[in-house]
């Protein structure tokens, strides 16, 4: 955008809860990078590296990845997309039967073309409170979802920052005690890891859910080194 110039945007009635925030975080692509981004992308633009994310770059990347998240012996695998990798772990780690939970903002109920769904799996909606699950709201599911013929939710979906700019804090991704016996897959949408401050959170989320898998799933168009 030119510097001074107003945008009038069209949003969809769902967004308005969040718009008396000032800072808005809707997604990594609805702004330019940072200018040191664009430094570091000019300066390494004619360096010769192999493809099929084997170059130094995404190795170095896997590396930081697993240093953060203090596992060393962690495949990390790169896809192009937040709905690749929605797509690919949701598939992966739900059994036939099984659902996963989202706001109904969430990215996986609204602007994924049903692709979870086409896998077999159902999205199970909440209301959310701007954007964000909340633990009431996953209780409520499971309780409501006690028939043999019935999907098992089995996953939950929680975007940060959400759909609509909002970002969970601490308190937020600390779930009661009943819920964390649940025994759920908490799965991470890490939106623009480069401006947030996720990786604290993600890690709490792992260590809220002792008696569960937790998988973090990451789109990043930018990075911070």
């Amino acid at each position: 955008m030119g510097e001074g110039r107003e945008t009038k945007i069209n949003l969809p009635d769902c967004y308005n809860d969040a718009m008396p925030y000032k800072y808005l975080f809707f997604d990594d692509y609805s702004e330019g990078a940072h200018p040191s981004i664009l430094e570091a992308l000019a300066r390494t633009n004619l360096q010769q590296e192999p493809g099929y994310v084997m170059d130094s770059f995404a190795v170095e990347a896997a590396g930081f990845i697993r240093e953060r998240f203090g596992c060393p012996q962690a495949e990390v695998h790169f896809v192009a997309s937040g709905t690749q990798a929605n797509l690919a772990v949701l598939s992966a780690i739900l059994k036939p039967w099984e659902s996963v939970i989202a706001a109904e903002t969430g990215h996986i109920n609204t602007h994924e073309s049903g692709s979870v769904e086409a896998t077999g799996h159902k999205v199970n909606t909440v209301k959310g409170h701007q954007g964000k699950v909340r633990p009431a709201e996953i209780e409520g599911m499971v309780e409501m979802h006690n028939f043999d013929q019935m999907v098992v939710p089995r996953a939950v979906y929680i975007s940060q920052s959400t759909e609509l700019g909002t970002v969970y804090t601490r308190a937020e991704l600390t779930f009661p005690k009943s819920v964390r016996n649940m025994a759920f897959i908490f799965i991470l949408m890490a939106r623009d890891l480069a401006r947030h401050w996720l990786p604290e959170p993600a890690i709490l989320v792992r260590k809220a859910s002792p008696n569960s898998s937790t998988c973090f799933i990451s789109a990043v168009r930018r990075t911070a080194h």
